[in-house]
């Protein structure tokens, strides 16, 4: 962001910037910042519970779809429907 502001580029209005689950650096921002939410928690287990189902011979899901929620920030512009 502060990249961006220093070249001249409007946080939102000529770019939007979004980060991922809501990390400490967000904090120091000069502006809340626009991110996505994942259930890290969710999938860690997930990923576990695969690893030991495979470990013992089991097969598993190639892939799992988890629910991601966007916190909304400052630094998009809102949503127009």
């Amino acid at each position: 962001m502060m990249y961006c502001q220093a070249r001249g580029l409007g946080v939102p209005d000529d770019i939007g910037i979004i980060g991922f689950n809501q990390l400490g650096i967000a904090s120091v921002l000069p502006i809340e910042l626009t991110t996505f939410r994942t259930p890290r928690t969710l999938m860690g287990a997930a990923g576990a519970r695969n690893l030991l189902a495979r470990i013992n011979g089991a097969k598993t899901q190639t892939s799992e779809a988890f629910p991601v929620e966007v916190c909304a920030g400052q630094t998009t512009r809102a949503q127009v429907t």
